[in-house]
């Protein structure tokens, strides 16, 4: 009989270990849970499972949900508002969502399902990142989502490391003289911030209405158009022709930013990419 491989024992239960179902604290409740069963409400949430190794997991998505490409597979449950009579059908034993996204009615019926729930709901990206880390216990995706963290970091390190000064930032949303603007308690204005620039906007914390005529008072340097690669220049153009924007100094001096709006609006496995966007962004508008 050949001798045992100690080393290679040790390695193989320390793997079979971290993929045990683990004592999880979810409501200050501990309890032991392996889900097997989960539902994404939000396509940044969808991002996050899927892009870290969990897609096999998810058995029901949102109709908007276009990222990674792979989730195209997993069937659509939540459209608007979510469908309670396929979730119940389906039994999910967790449920993850955005808190922007959803009102107290809609999260007390989340919950009357009988599935935990887990909410993203960070407005800064140091709060993020221990969401990202919550969930990751939950999946045993441990590995995957300290990667990411790390990207994450490593982007906000660069950014600070080369920031802009007295700089004033709005993010816009919409056209034809009625817009949305990044509140200035929103995870957008924490990675303005740590460009070293400052969000102009409404004290929210997510988009909200705004009056052109604010912004003007305030004054911004610059705007940041959440947009697509397909429509950028028309989207571009169109603000730049508004006459309710033309007060602005960002305006006069064509300084906007066109990102992809799904990085710039969601709460999902993107962050690292919206953090470099705007600090690039900025740094080459502000030559």
């Amino acid at each position: 009989m050949r001798p045992l491989n100690w080393l290679a024992v040790g390695l193989l239960t320390l793997a079979l270990v971290g993929c045990q179902p683990k004592a999880q604290i979810i409501g200050g409740v501990p309890r032991q849970k392996s889900f097997k069963k989960v539902v994404s409400l939000c396509p940044g949430t969808t991002e996050i499972i899927a892009s870290n190794g969990s897609s096999q997991v998810l058995v029901g998505r949102s109709a908007s949900d276009n990222y990674p490409t792979s989730v195209s597979a997993v069937p659509v449950v939540c459209n608007v508002k979510p469908d309670y009579e396929k979730l119940t059908i389906l039994k999910p034993d967790l449920v993850v969502y955005d808190a922007s996204l959803y009102s107290e009615a809609d999260v007390a019926k989340i919950k009357a399902l009988g599935a935990e729930a887990y909410v993203f709901k960070a407005n800064t990206i140091e709060d993020f990142k221990k969401e990202l880390y919550g969930l990751s216990t939950l999946l045993c995706i441990e590995t995957s989502i300290d990667s990411y963290v790390g990207r994450i970091d490593a982007q906000v390190a660069a950014a600070k490391n080369d920031k802009v000064t007295d700089v004033k930032v709005a993010i816009l949303m919409g056209g034809g003289g009625t817009y949305l603007a990044a509140g200035t308690d929103s995870l957008q204005a924490d990675a303005v911030k740590v460009s070293g620039a400052t969000l102009v906007g409404p004290k929210a914390d997510r988009f909200v209405p705004v009056n052109p005529e604010m912004l003007v008072t305030q004054g911004v340097d610059v705007i940041i158009l959440p947009t697509s690669k397909g429509t950028a220049d028309k989207d571009v153009a169109s603000v730049l022709a508004d006459p309710k924007l033309r007060a602005l100094k960002a305006v006069q001096s064509k300084k906007i930013v066109a990102i992809n709006s799904d990085v710039v609006l969601r709460r999902g496995n993107r962050i690292d990419t919206l953090v470099k966007s705007i600090h690039d962004g900025l740094a080459i508008r502000l030559k």
